[in-house]
């Protein structure tokens, strides 16, 4: 569940604090890592192991808008609240400052989907972000050799021609 602390929920992500009061944090994270992210989570609460938990890790939050944001995402483990002893979390984050591009494009069985760009990315291709966020876009139409081999790999399966 997330409670925001500005100015990263205003300034960095576009959401204002009562946009993500209560919200699990699922909403800042990009998918693919989205349908998983609440697994990692139990995973951790089960057995005490995660990626992330304890370190500083670079990551890609999702902004409100759309794109991508590329941060440093410090989480810690916090210690339990009343009754309660499921796990909380304690995350800061900071923009990185790079010009690279982000893109996060899925695998041959999503058909090289484009998940998620960074405003960087989506300008140089040309990318509109609600049509990026419906899924309309594949990475396999800006990059040929990519199609190219797909299309190859797969009429060498039996049953594709």
């Amino acid at each position: 569940m997330c409670r925001p602390r500005p100015p990263c929920s205003t300034d960095l992500l576009g959401f204002s604090k009562l946009q993500l009061m209560g919200q699990n944090i699922n909403v800042i994270v990009p998918q693919p890592f989205r349908d998983h992210h609440d697994g990692f989570l139990r995973h951790f609460a089960e057995t005490g192991h995660g990626l992330f938990i304890g370190k500083t890790r670079l990551a890609i939050a999702q902004s409100k808008a759309g794109p991508l944001i590329p941060v440093w995402l410090s989480l810690r483990e916090a210690p339990p609240t009343g009754d309660s002893t499921a796990p909380r979390f304690v995350g800061v984050m900071q923009q990185v400052q790079s010009e690279e591009s982000v893109l996060i494009i899925g695998s041959r069985a999503a058909n090289f989907k484009i998940y998620a760009a960074c405003a960087a990315s989506m300008e140089m291709l040309g990318l509109d972000a609600e049509a990026l966020q419906s899924g309309q876009y594949s990475a396999a139409a800006w990059f040929p050799a990519l199609s190219a081999r797909f299309k190859a790999q797969r009429r060498a399966l039996p049953g594709f021609n």
